[in-house]
């Protein structure tokens, strides 16, 4: 059995957390640097008001203009009195930055720190992850507070210029829109966080067990194994059905490579079923005339790989089948397949050739609170699946890829063969129909 560590979920959390605390670590490093220097020049100030010859704070005095500052003490040269009243602009020059190195710092540490708790939210072994587990307040505060003491240093400082300078009312209306900007600077925190699609990739899963299936080549999307496949009553299963519920044959005919010679074949096929589909792409006309003659001549589909897995997840779990398949023909094989299982899909999706990410989107919003597993053989579906669901969609997505088994593959001559045989029985070429 893989160890928990090797749980990619447990991986992705490591990252997650290293970078919550990296951001973190940063965001108070720069709020140390700014006590430092701010400490410096409130230092600075104070020693400038106690040596200097003028009361800034007195309404005789003309305030913190430099220019006039200077006139008062009667001389050209940079002194104390300069000192006085070029302090406060350069504390306030100085905090701007930190403020804004404090905030950036808190948007990545926010969002890292969301993205740990959608995982620990996801994952059912309880108390395993701690840091992101409720409750959660601990780790915004550690992201608002450091922004909020480095706006204090900015409103000191503007509060100093306006009071020394006698604007009393500028003041009262500094003082009472600061919390608000203050709040407002947390606010684009969180919808920075919002519409940022974190970079990062682990495989979601509301209902995480450990041990995990076996992993693929990329961390959200897994490599079936019928010993480890979920099974549980939280989840809603989505099953492809070619090469998943039953065998790749049909698949294969479909993807064998346009020949000339075939047309004649494709024509007589067309006229004789009665499906007029002259002006699609051979490959899909060749899918849609195989069907119909499958059909007629009674072709049995073998069953596939998942079969089992379809079997033991239906019978506690709501499931549904998301095919390609939207021929008629195509779809009648289909729920005569389904039919003969104990338990049936609550619905057959078949979107012919249309993407596959749409309708996983739909169910995700109507059984909000399942996670859902969808098993798929065409990794292109799944990647296309992940990447149009959001952050919040893709915690309670799995996806699982069902690889094919190459060595009992049939050659593209023994595919071909097979179509040309049952085409030629289904319009009574075929010597085993022949009555004469």
């Amino acid at each position: 059995m893989a160890a928990f560590e090797d749980h990619p979920h447990f991986k992705m959390w490591e990252r997650a957390e290293a970078a919550a605390n990296q951001e973190k670590d940063w965001m108070h490093q720069r709020l140390s640097w700014l006590f430092t220097t701010q400490g410096i020049l409130f230092v600075a100030f104070a020693a400038a008001l106690r040596f200097s010859n003028i009361d800034v704070f007195d309404p005789a005095t003309p305030g913190l203009d430099l220019p006039a500052v200077s006139g008062v003490s009667g001389a050209t040269s940079f002194g104390f009195e300069s000192l006085v009243a070029l302090i406060p602009y350069f504390g306030v020059a100085s905090a701007i930055p930190g403020v804004l190195g404090t905030f950036a710092a808190a948007c990545m540490h926010w969002q890292w720190t969301t993205n740990l708790n959608l995982i620990t939210k996801h994952v059912a072994t309880p108390g395993v992850l701690t840091f992101g587990s409720w409750p959660h307040w601990p780790a915004r505060s550690s992201s608002i507070l450091p922004v909020v003491q480095s706006y204090l240093f900015v409103w000191i400082w503007i509060s100093i210029i306006l009071s020394a300078n006698g604007m009393v009312w500028y003041l009262a209306a500094i003082s009472a829109i600061a919390p608000g900007l203050t709040f407002y600077t947390i606010f684009l925190i969180q919808r920075r966080i919002r519409k940022t699609d974190a970079k990062m990739h682990w495989t979601p899963n509301a209902q995480a067990v450990w041990p995990p299936a076996a992993i693929d080549e990329q961390a959200h999307i897994e490599a079936f194994d019928p010993e480890t496949f979920p099974i549980n009553r939280e989840s809603l299963y989505v099953f492809d059905f070619d090469g998943v519920l039953c065998s790749a044959s049909d698949e294969d005919v479909y993807q064998l490579d346009e020949v000339a010679a075939e047309e004649e074949l494709l024509q007589r096929m067309s006229n004789h079923f009665g499906i007029p589909c002259d002006h699609m792409a051979q490959k899909y006309r060749r899918h849609l005339l195989y069907q119909a003659a499958a059909d007629r001549t009674g072709e049995e589909m073998r069953e596939g790989p998942c079969i089992e897995v379809y079997d033991k997840a239906l019978a506690i779990a709501p499931g549904f089948v998301l095919s390609a398949r939207s021929g008629w023909y195509a779809i009648e094989r289909a729920r005569a397949f389904l039919a003969k299982r104990n338990h049936l899909p609550i619905e057959t999706f078949h979107v012919g050739r249309v993407a596959k990410d749409r309708q996983i989107s739909i169910l995700l919003k109507e059984f909000d609170g399942k996670s859902l597993i969808y098993v798929e053989d065409n990794r292109r579906h799944l990647e296309a699946v992940w990447e149009n669901l959001s952050i919040e969609e893709r915690v309670k997505v799995r996806l699982i890829h069902v690889k094919p088994a190459h060595q009992s593959k049939p050659t593209q001559q023994e595919t071909r063969q097979h179509f040309e045989q049952l085409s030629q029985i289904a319009l009574g070429d075929h010597p085993e129909t022949r009555n004469d």
